[in-house]
């Protein structure tokens, strides 16, 4: 009857359902039948058996059958229904049949009803065609079907009100399109198949399906190709289950695509899977194939959704937080995620969790990222492309100038360039960011990501933007593994592009990284270089940057007189940009340079102002930073109380920031000043606890530094003079 697949199955001696003559084969004159029943009394003898053939190597899916079964037989005194939801290509519609042929034989005596609803095919059948097929199957004529939709229901309805039958409809749309093919019977069952989350559907049981375990995906290859051939290549089977993701349909290809050639070996289909961007040319195989499973539902897409998944190719972290999706289509509405739903509905989009401002978070399937992919490319010419990529990367670079601004009280210490932003709806922009430190920590690989993308399509103003605006961050954290990475892509980048101030401004980055390893010869040498470039571009807040660092690592050396030069020099140059950061810093090292000269009273006040400007940025590791400076002038004035309530302070102040550099130096300088009281069992877990975080920084320096310190508690030796002084 064109819907029933499962004709062909019918037993032997099961009864022909009646149709029209046209669609029945020829058969042999047969006796006479007895009369055709009247209109108002259908036939009851009739039992359809329309499953499809059931799967003969289908794998897995424990949980989700015996939920099915658990549905449908423990229903109350209900019909049981379940619906089984899940992506293209996840095996719902075997999972379906499978379970119905489990159920069929022992509790739907009556027969069993199945029908494609084709709702991926773009073309959904309307109920009340569904329903004329199913009134012929169960034996009524085709002049007594009713032409009116709610008469067909009621007339099903009264057909199934006593028997127990099993009804399977496959990939339906929506819920206006099945709750008319429900039965009213007890003793009939539903198992619905969609794409689509069909919540509105009274009393029944939602079953998701996903995709198959790892050890489940290689029985279900084993199966097809061949034991022999799995445990010949072990890594291989494992690496193939991993490229297609580990989806039903296309391990189905790959597996049949190997069947069919003995002489292929797994590692040569993995490598023809190796290129994400086309690895669906090799997921096909007969009618099976991977492309046109998405396709089906992505054709079913309203034109802006279908947008949004293609612009969504353009996102390559590990997730995809929903604010993206108004950056790539310059829609700055309060909730993004309003744009991204539908693609969950339509199960071509996972959601992984929620950000920071509590809205969702996604991620593609790796194939179904692929097919993104090649939408875009089709559907989406060069310019809009560049633009919507510039606005992604732009929108990250807001973001992160955002969080530094909440953090430090403005992006002090900077280098800022021209590269374009696209800011997010207040509202929104003010729940994400509400914890910058805490936004900054989850987003870390996506950021790494946007870097890498922003570099690949050519917008290297983002991309050294992005690096120095999160190179603080990372500095903080310890994530120099990180910045190392970000940092070698950017400056390569700029490189490329012919960009100046760009690789200026990563030259300086590059500093701190240099002198958390104590390279302090390479980091005056790219500072001098650098200062250099500043000066020839006319950049003051570069100059004054370099200047700084190149008077702290003069302070190093014992060159104090350069030092304070370079601070006079380096202030003068954050004054005139009203640098908040950069006078705090310089004013703290020149402070205590003064007060190294025996100039106390002027050391002191240059310690308060540097003390006043950290406190009007508001960033409490700053104040830190002053308070340290601060309890080595009390100790150089011999109040060892004041010192250690002073960086006691600090130390509580950097607790609270997941700052391990500076909670490590912290708990040294106070072991060292614990021990210098002779306080050796406080000084020693002090100190513990800092070897401790420099180990996990892999901090070869400090950490002989403090172990030097240990040994000699541990041997009970004399206090260090260091720690004495």
């Amino acid at each position: 009857l064109g819907c029933d697949p499962g004709d062909a199955q019918r037993p032997p001696d099961a009864p022909t359902p009646p149709g029209p003559p046209a669609l029945r084969p020829a058969a042999p004159p047969a006796p006479a039948a007895p009369p055709e029943p009247p209109p108002s009394s259908p036939s009851r003898g009739v039992t359809p058996y329309q499953l499809p053939t059931d799967t003969a190597d289908f794998v897995g899916r424990t949980e989700a059958l015996e939920t099915i079964r658990t549905t449908l037989l423990n229903s109350d005194g209900a019909v049981g229904v379940a619906v089984l939801l899940g992506r293209p290509g996840v095996g719902k519609s075997a999972t379906a049949v499978h379970a119905a042929h489990q159920l069929a034989a022992d509790h739907y005596p009556d027969g069993q009803l199945y029908c494609d609803l084709r709702a991926s095919r773009g073309a959904p059948l309307p109920p009340s065609d569904i329903l004329g097929r199913f009134l012929r199957a169960l034996g009524v004529p085709g002049q007594a079907i009713p032409d009116d939709p709610d008469e067909r229901a009621a007339m099903y309805r009264g057909l199934l009100a006593t028997r127990r039958v099993l009804v399977v409809l496959d990939d339906a749309v929506s819920e206006s399109q099945v709750l008319p093919l429900i039965p009213g019977g007890r003793g009939c069952g539903v198992i619905i198949t969609s794409r689509s989350r069909l919540t509105g559907i009274p009393g029944a049981t939602l079953v998701e399906l996903d995709i198959l375990s790892g050890d489940q995906s290689l029985e279900l290859l084993s199966r097809v190709v061949g034991a022999k051939r799995i445990n010949a290549e072990p890594e291989a089977a494992r690496a193939l289950v991993r490229s297609v993701g580990r989806l039903p349909l296309a391990l189905r290809i790959v597996a049949a695509r190997l069947a069919a050639r003995p002489h292929w070996t797994l590692a040569s289909m993995v490598g023809r899977l190796a290129d994400e961007r086309h690895n669906l040319d090799e997921l096909e195989h007969g009618d099976m194939t991977v492309r046109a499973s998405l396709s089906l539902t992505y054709d079913g897409l309203d034109p802006r959704s279908a947008r949004v998944f293609r612009l969504l190719g353009l996102v390559d972290g590990p997730t995809i937080p929903c604010c993206t999706a108004g950056a790539l289509l310059d829609d700055a509405r309060p909730f993004p995620s309003d744009l991204v739903d539908p693609l969950v509905d339509a199960q071509m989009l996972d959601v992984t969790g929620v950000d920071t401002a509590g809205e969702p978070t996604y991620r593609f399937h790796d194939l179904t990222r692929g097919f993104s992919w090649e939408r875009l490319v089709a559907e989406e010419d060069d310019a809009d492309r560049r633009a919507a990529s510039e606005r992604l990367a732009g929108g990250w670079l807001a973001l992160v100038d955002e969080a530094n601004r909440r953090m430090m009280g403005g992006t002090f210490l900077q280098l800022r360039g021209d590269a374009l932003r696209w800011h997010l709806p207040r509202h929104y922009r003010d729940r994400l960011l509400s914890d910058p430190a805490a936004w900054l920590e989850s987003e870390r690989a996506n950021l790494g990501s946007a870097v890498a993308q922003a570099a690949e399509a050519g917008l290297d103003g983002h991309c050294w933007e992005l690096v120095t605006g999160f190179a603080m961050f990372l500095e903080r954290r310890g994530y120099f593994d990180d910045f190392d990475e970000l940092h070698s892509r950017a400056v390569r980048a700029v490189q490329a592009a012919g960009n100046r101030r760009g690789a200026a401004a990563l030259a300086y980055s590059s500093v701190t990284r240099l002198l958390h390893q104590r390279r302090h010869k390479e980091a005056r040498t790219v500072l001098n270089r650098t200062l250099a470039e500043f000066i020839d571009l006319g950049d003051g807040l570069g100059q004054a940057l370099c200047q700084r660092h190149l008077a702290y690592l003069a302070s190093l050396s014992g060159d104090d007189q350069t030092a304070r030069e370079l601070c006079e020099k380096a202030l003068a140059g954050f004054s005139a940009a009203d640098d908040l950061g950069g006078r705090w810093r310089t004013l703290m090292l020149l402070g205590h340079l003064r007060i190294r000269a025996g100039e106390t009273e002027a050391g002191l006040a240059d310690l308060d102002a540097a003390r006043h400007y950290a406190e009007l940025t508001g960033d409490p590791r700053a104040r830190a930073q002053v308070l340290r400076r601060l309890a080595q002038a009390a100790l150089h004035r011999g109040e060892r109380d004041a010192a250690l309530d002073q960086l006691q302070t600090a130390l509580e102040l950097v607790s609270g920031l997941d700052d391990p550099i500076g909670e490590a130096l912290l708990l040294y300088e106070l072991g060292l000043l614990h021990l210098a009281e002779g306080k050796r069992d406080a000084a020693r877990g002090l100190l513990e606890r800092a070897l401790r975080i420099r180990e996990q920084l892999n901090d070869s320096a400090g950490i002989r530094e403090i172990a030097s310190v240990l040994d000699t508690l541990r041997d009970q030796a004399p206090v260090p003079d260091r720690a004495a002084r």
